[in-house]
């Protein structure tokens, strides 16, 4: 998993408003990365993939619950 400041993963959650943006689950800013099973868990999901030419900038992140970016 990459590594996010603290004002990146601030940036990434309010782009959604605190809403996964795959299924609009809420999401707890404070269990960022935390990935047992707690209310609201995320992670940080890549619009387009490195893989497939997508960046490692603000505009390809999105937030995104654990089951949804699993």
């Amino acid at each position: 998993m990459a590594q996010f400041g603290n004002e990146q993963l601030y940036a990434v959650y309010r782009k959604t408003n605190g809403y996964c943006r795959h299924c609009g689950k809420k999401l707890a800013l404070r269990n960022y990365g935390n990935d047992r099973g707690l209310r609201g868990a995320w992670q940080v999901d890549h619009g387009t993939p490195p893989s497939r030419g997508g960046t490692e900038r603000l505009g390809n992140w999105h937030a995104s619950c654990i089951p949804c970016n699993g």
